[in-house]
């Protein structure tokens, strides 16, 4: 019996992936909304498949302890891994105040608007605007991504979402606690509950923190093992989020949140980019399973509330109410909070477009059901809290999700700005004029008819004139000089960044000087958006770790000058100085070869790439100066840097020319690890 439930469970999980993905490529094809699509799929099957929307629902409901414990953790950990962290910390002001003291805000104001108007007293009102608080704006994300939306307004409703989930069961926890407790609404219960939440919120970021880097250092003992890489990401996404919520009592969200964010900094220097690539493609597909499940789950469910509405003409008004509580709550805090936070030092505006969408794009998905179905069954008023919260999220996921797209396009917001746009035209440039040369190869071969390769050419160098020449007529425009400015500087630090990155990739360049370097471009480029051009000669500027390091270093050789340790980390900080020179100085040579061919494709530009040609020949000089003081200083030590990096360079090429024979078929795969163990063991 319990094999027969088994095997039954297992059908319909397969059966219902099979139907998600089935709608995935119809839903691409019509280009609508995944998750706002696999609603209406799971409605439409339990409206008219009656049996076999009741055999899934029999069997998979929607159980709290799913949502929360096995789908939230991959959703939170997902999100945390892939954003851009730069960005969000640089925005996390807003983002914050919208997630702790908006969702308050928010739950206050909900809760008080019930109240007066449907039957839930004040408890089960507060309880109820607690939990319909959170945001999941996943299938507005999805159309960002979709639209190119820009980066910021997208930083700020992810990251909006990813906080206020964990402030929003935080505060449903509060809530629920204070009406089991019988406590009375009053400044003493409010104090008490904000150190808690406190208490809660930060506790759990640093949890899944500690977890998170853990993890990361059994993962750097690995090597570079993608299976074990993902193993342990899969560790720290439910380890940081069960142990912060069931043994400490902390926010779970929040745990996995930091794990995430630590996985992703770590990763991004330290990871290659096929466990870059194993990790994403991994995270991407539990994410869709996930989505998948859930989205599919709230749509067989509908059918309930739709009867629900039909049978008590009541229970459509009080759903009117909710929404009405819900959109006041949200207009309060983004038009509220965020010119607030716009007059702090250092905060930039938030334009009325962002924060339209900010209000609209505030849609209730999973986790405000997970809650409302927790809920004890002897809860006053608990059947009409989950189903005000069934329609409040149908409502935003069908008639706000469908819509937004629009209000987008009518806002402007889904325009490329001149900078991007020169971008992409620089992008498909160099596509079809590489095109074209492909088809030059060829004309020297046999194979095809010489006629068909001529008109493949044509083709080819046809489309890369006219890019051209849109592109010609975009930087002739005085009125986009600035911009041509703008994207000349990005590009010559893209090359940058991509030479060290190259290097690091091949196992050349450390981890300390990849990290360091990533840091310096990332401010220029920073600067430079800001329209600080040129941006200032910046050699030396250290991650936060490595500024951590020294400074305890400092203390170290103050106290103990001539011990064993101090000479490691005097050695240690030289050698990476050394190897940020040299590398500064081949990066930037590139970047003057880069700057040269772009000579022939904005000659109307040629005052803004000399000036970038100045920099880079001015940041030579300083680390070739740099390099030879060191030269002079110390000796056997750079006799030992320079053998070590030359032993590097080598063992990436022998490993590189090992790896060319095997995609042959000259050499069996198990050889080449056991030679690949050979050369590395060699080079150390």
């Amino acid at each position: 019996m319990e094999a027969d439930s088994l095997i039954v469970n297992l059908s319909l999980t397969i059966l219902l992936l099979f139907i998600a993905s089935l709608s995935s490529i119809l839903l691409k094809k019509i280009n609508f909304p995944y998750t706002i699509g696999l609603v209406l799929v799971g409605l439409l099957i339990s409206l008219f498949g009656h049996e076999f929307g009741s055999t899934i629902t029999d069997n998979f409901k929607l159980s709290p302890h799913v949502i929360l414990y096995i789908l939230l953790p991959v959703l939170i950990f997902e999100a945390s891994v892939n954003m851009n962290t730069r960005l969000l910390f640089k925005n996390v002001v807003p983002v914050l105040a919208l997630a702790a003291p908006g969702l308050v805000i928010s739950t206050f104001v909900v809760g008080i608007i019930i109240k007066i108007f449907t039957p839930l007293t004040l408890g089960p009102a507060m309880l109820f605007g607690a939990l319909i608080s959170a945001t999941d704006p996943v299938a507005v994300i999805g159309l960002f991504k979709e639209l190119g939306a820009p980066k910021r307004l997208s930083i700020l409703v992810d990251g909006e979402s990813l906080f206020n989930d964990g402030t929003a069961i935080v505060m449903f926890n509060i809530v629920t606690k204070m009406i089991t407790a019988g406590a009375v609404f009053g400044l003493a219960t409010l104090f008490q509950g904000t150190m808690d939440f406190m208490t809660i919120f930060f506790g759990g970021v640093l949890m899944g923190a500690v977890i998170g880097y853990i993890m990361m250092r059994f993962v750097s003992l690995a090597g570079n093992d993608p299976m074990i890489e993902i193993a342990m990401s899969v560790i720290a996404a439910y380890t940081s989020f069960i142990v912060a919520d069931r043994c400490f009592g902390l926010s779970g969200v929040m745990s996995a949140m930091g794990a995430g964010m630590v996985v992703s900094h770590y990763g991004h220097t330290r990871f290659s980019p096929e466990m870059k690539q194993y990790q994403k493609d991994f995270w991407e597909f539990a994410s869709f399973a996930a989505n998948s499940f859930i989205f599919l789950l709230l749509g067989l469910t509908g059918k309930d509330l739709i009867f629900g509405i039909f049978s008590s003409g009541k229970l459509l008004i009080y759903i009117v109410f909710a929404l009405v509580a819900c959109t006041l709550g949200r207009i309060i805090i983004v038009y509220g909070i965020l010119p607030l936070v716009a007059r702090l030092k250092g905060q930039e505006k938030i334009s009325m477009s962002y924060k339209a969408v900010m209000l609209w794009g505030g849609l209730r998905g999973a986790l405000p059901i997970a809650l409302a179905i927790s809920i004890k069954s002897d809860f006053p008023h608990r059947d009409l809290i989950i189903q005000l919260t069934l329609g409040v999220v149908f409502f935003t996921v069908l008639v706000q999700g469908m819509s937004i797209r629009k209000l987008i396009h009518l806002l402007g917001l889904d325009k490329l700005p001149v900078f991007e746009k020169m971008l992409m035209l620089q992008a498909k440039l160099d596509s079809n004029s590489q095109g074209a040369r492909e088809m030059e190869l060829f004309e020297k071969r046999r194979f095809f008819p010489p006629k068909m390769i001529a008109e493949v050419k044509k083709e080819y160098s046809d489309a890369a004139k006219n890019v051209s020449s849109e592109l010609e007529k975009l930087s002739s425009d005085q009125g986009n000089r600035q911009e041509l400015r703008a994207l000349i500087w990005t590009q010559s630090f893209g090359v940058v960044l991509e030479t060290v990155r190259n290097y690091f990739d091949r196992g050349i360049i450390s981890v300390p000087v990849m990290k360091e370097i990533n840091e310096i471009v990332s401010f220029q480029q920073e600067r430079i958006r800001k329209n600080i051009i040129p941006p200032p000669h910046l050699i030396d500027i250290l991650p936060w770790d490595m500024k951590l390091k020294q400074t305890v270093f400092k203390y170290v050789e103050k106290i103990t000058p001539d011990s064993k340790f101090s000479k490691f980390c005097r050695k240690k900080i030289f050698f990476i100085r050394y190897e940020l020179y040299a590398f500064l100085f081949e990066s930037s040579m590139q970047a003057e070869k880069y700057l040269n061919h772009l000579r022939s494709v904005y000659p109307e530009c040629l005052n803004f790439i000399s000036e970038c040609e100045n920099y880079y020949h001015e940041i030579k000089k300083i680390t070739e100066e740099h390099i030879e003081e060191m030269d002079k200083v110390t000796g056997n030590r750079i006799d030992e840097l320079k053998h070590n990096l030359l032993e590097r360079i080598a063992s990436d090429a022998g490993v590189n020319r090992l790896r060319d024979i095997v995609a042959k078929g000259q050499l069996p795969e198990n050889m080449e690890r056991i030679l690949e163990d050979e050369i590395k063991k060699a080079q150390y």
